[in-house]
């Protein structure tokens, strides 16, 4: 059976009154070509209350002797599914001369999938339309724009290497939130955030893509490759950094420990590489950071969500491949 071709698929405007419900239907059509165990989806689309999609094909047709294929798929102001199978020897468009081989109606209330018979060929393959109705979410009420509803206030870090005095690396985070949490063992544990939250104070300074944060005794840490937002915004500042300097949890010898059994876990290492590894955590000058955590804070604007999808509470990671 020949491949058809979709043409198009339109919205007719009425006036009749729709339901908000009725405004958030869509429709999933697919022409189906079976043949016994075989089964071809001809072309497929999408409309919605008061749209149209046709199915129309010009190449030659044996069962048919040659004429064109043509579908029309409707859904009426009432939610109602309308499909119209027929065949034109002049062209593709519906006259009133036309014989329908196949009118049919379908209501769609309760969402409930529809499967169209439009014919049984010689040879007994068939081909016929599936339709599968839907709710979609409503769109977001139009809000200001502001760089939070947008999510530039949030830190977007992938792979961002966590530096002691331009010298020692210590790691790396990844994810993007409102704020990140890490311990340096034997100095702090590290709060930043673009954010005055409640406790916060400026600890830092954004600069040039990098977070410079002063540790006391003439130290500092450096996160380096910072980008902002969604889509990995690449910004010069320099900004205000906020966040909170505490006490660390846990103690060089503690990370240390914490490092090498993570090596071990990691099944993809070959042992050799975990050997070697081991020998890279215990050679280093400052343990490693540990204990890393970030949030978002609060619930994102649906216009952000709409971006990166629905977040519930898992933090989602930073889409790196747009930054600038």
């Amino acid at each position: 059976m020949k491949t058809l071709v979709f043409l198009l698929a339109m919205l007719i405007p009425v006036a009749d009154a729709i339901s908000m419900d009725l405004e958030l239907l869509k429709v999933d059509v697919q022409l189906v070509a079976a043949s016994g165990s075989d089964v071809e989806v001809m072309h497929e689309g999408t409309t919605g209350t008061r749209g149209t999609l046709e199915f129309h094909s010009w190449e030659k047709h044996d069962n048919f002797r040659g004429d064109p294929i043509n579908v029309l798929v409707s859904v009426s102001s009432s939610g109602e599914l309308w499909v119209r199978f027929w065949i034109n020897e002049v062209d593709t468009w519906l006259t009133d001369d036309d014989e329908l081989l196949v009118d049919v109606r379908h209501d769609l209330a309760g969402l409930v999938p529809r499967s169209v018979p439009l014919h049984t060929f010689p040879d007994g393959s068939s081909l016929y339309v599936t339709a599968a109705p839907r709710l979609v979410e409503p769109d977001a009420e139009p809000a200001t724009l502001d760089q939070q509803l947008m999510g530039l206030n949030f830190l977007c870090l992938k792979q961002a290497a966590v530096v002691l005095d331009d010298a020692h690396f210590l790691g790396r985070m990844s994810g993007i939130a409102a704020r990140f949490t890490f311990d340096v063992p034997d100095f702090n544990l590290v709060t930043i955030s673009m954010e005055q939250f409640e406790g916060y104070e400026p600890i830092g300074v954004f600069k040039n893509g990098m977070i410079h944060v002063p540790l006391g005794d003439e130290h500092e840490i450096t996160v380096n490759t910072v980008r902002f937002g969604p889509n990995s915004t690449y910004l010069q500042g320099p900004f205000t950094v906020f966040g909170r300097l505490d006490p660390p949890e846990v103690d060089g010898a503690q990370s240390r420990k914490s490092a090498r059994e993570r090596v071990e876990r990691r099944r993809t290492l070959s042992d050799a590489r975990k050997v070697l590894l081991t020998k890279q955590v215990d050679r280093m000058t400052y343990a490693p950071i540990h204990r890393i955590s970030s949030d978002l804070m609060r619930r994102p604007s649906p216009q952000l969500e709409e971006v990166l999808g629905s977040w519930g509470t898992r933090v989602p990671e930073c889409n790196y491949s747009w930054a600038n």
